[in-house]
């Protein structure tokens, strides 16, 4: 049994544990670029998180705080895009941008821990914060019960969001929680 998860901010040094958590977590289609990892260090340290399991990182957390809740256009959820576009130190929701754990650490009931334990170390340094915002490709069923469990609900649908491949779209489901 693993021990309970210690967070921690993630630095520039963490980048290739964190591409390579890319890699494994998402396909090509749906995955960032080392660059916008880079940007969220840099621009949200305190929404730029490692989870720790003593000395091995287990996974990682991102999130954006944006001033008001997405009119859910898919620009606002872009792969890719600039957390300056839209984040705002003061505003009201969280958004959490991307989530993933290490392979050795999966299916240990580790996701709910991390988004739990980093929704609630952000959230606590920002008390502003009413809300939390997420998005999930529509085939994504075990990260859908993991926040479904954590008290998120569907709000809206991205038709055709995610590109795994280029063959294939699937929609992106974004779900949310009030605080």
């Amino acid at each position: 049994m693993y021990s309970p998860l210690l967070l921690r901010k993630a630095t520039v040094a963490d980048l290739d544990l964190i591409m390579e958590m890319e890699r494994a977590g998402f396909a090509a289609g749906d995955s960032e670029a080392r660059e916008v990892y880079a940007h969220r260090i840099a621009h949200f340290p305190q929404g730029s998180l490692m989870a720790m399991c003593g000395d091995r990182v287990a996974g990682c957390l991102f999130a954006e705080i944006w001033a008001d809740e997405a009119a859910l256009v898919a620009a606002d959820f872009a792969l890719g895009h600039d957390i300056r576009a839209r984040h705002v130190p003061t505003g009201r929701v969280l958004y959490i941008a991307s989530m993933t754990l290490m392979p050795a650490f999966r299916g240990r009931g580790l996701g709910g821990e991390l988004l739990e334990s980093g929704i609630a170390h952000i959230m606590t340094r920002h008390p502003q914060l009413r809300e939390a915002l997420l998005l999930v490709n529509e085939t994504w069923t075990f990260a859908r019960r993991i926040y479904t469990a954590a008290g998120f609900t569907e709000c809206g649908r991205l038709p055709g969001f995610f590109q795994p491949d280029a063959h294939t779209a699937q929609d992106g489901i974004v779900m949310r929680r009030l605080r």
